[in-house]
C-alpha cells in the first residue's frame, strides 16, 4: 500500500490516455551466464506490462476477435550494460467476425481455421459462436488507446509509459468483441526495467 487511498480509480503509476480497464506489470532481472566473463551475473532487466482498455466506439457489436504478435530478438551487451529489442518481423495473426471490420491483417494466407465457442453455464438458450478465422501475418488496428500496426517497427514500438527506462515494444495485441459486451483491446509490451 502506497497510501491511504489506494483506490484503481487514483493510478497514477502510468501515463495513459483512454478508459483502462487494467494494468499489470512485471519486472524480472535476468539472472544467467550471458557470455559475459565472470560467469552467471547479473544480466538484463526485462518488464512485461499488459493493459486491457475499452476498444471505444466501434458501432454495433458483432461477435468477434483479432489479434497478433509481433517477433523481437533481444540482444544484450555486456560492456554497456544494454539490452537491445531488435525487430525481426510480424508474427501469426487472426481475425474472424465483426472484428475483421476493426482489424486488418497484413498478409492474409488462403489457410482458415474453423472455431466456435459453446457454453451453457448461463443455461441452455445461450448462444454459441461459429466461424470461419482468417489466419495471415501482421495486423493493424487503430481502436483503443495505441494504433498498432505489427508489420513495422515503428508501428509496434511506443514511447515510455511511465515504468522502466526507453520505449515499450508491442508483444502481442488482441481485440475482442462479445454480444452484449463493450468490446476490450489488450496489449503486452515488453520494456527495459
Amino acid at each position: 500500500m502506497s497510501g491511504d487511498c489506494d483506490l484503481v480509480g487514483n493510478f497514477s503509476e502510468i501515463s495513459l490516455q483512454g478508459c483502462i480497464m487494467s494494468v499489470n506489470c512485471n519486472v524480472n532481472a535476468g539472472i544467467s551466464n550471458f557470455g559475459c566473463p565472470g560467469g552467471p551475473s547479473k544480466g538484463p532487466t526485462v518488464g512485461t506490462m499488459t493493459i486491457a482498455a475499452y476498444a471505444g466506439d466501434v458501432g454495433p457489436i458483432e461477435v468477434g476477435r483479432a489479434g497478433g504478435a509481433v517477433i523481437w530478438q533481444r540482444k544484450y551487451d555486456c560492456d554497456m550494460d544494454v539490452l537491445h529489442f531488435l525487430y525481426v518481423s510480424p508474427g501469426r495473426s487472426f481475425s474472424y467476425g465483426g472484428a475483421t471490420d476493426y482489424a486488418n491483417i497484413g498478409a492474409e494466407s488462403s489457410v482458415r481455421s474453423h472455431i466456435f465457442n459453446a457454453s451453457s453455464q448461463s443455461g441452455p438458450s445461450m448462444l454459441y459462436e461459429s466461424y470461419d478465422q482468417v489466419e495471415g501475418v501482421g495486423i493493424s488496428c487503430s481502436t483503443g488507446p495505441f494504433t498498432v500496426n505489427t508489420g513495422s517497427e515503428s508501428g509496434s514500438t511506443f514511447g515510455n509509459l511511465g515504468v522502466g527506462s526507453g520505449d515499450y515494444y508491442l508483444n502481442s495485441f488482441n481485440l475482442d468483441m462479445t454480444n452484449g459486451c463493450f468490446p476490450i483491446v489488450t496489449y503486452s509490451f515488453l520494456f527495459r526495467g
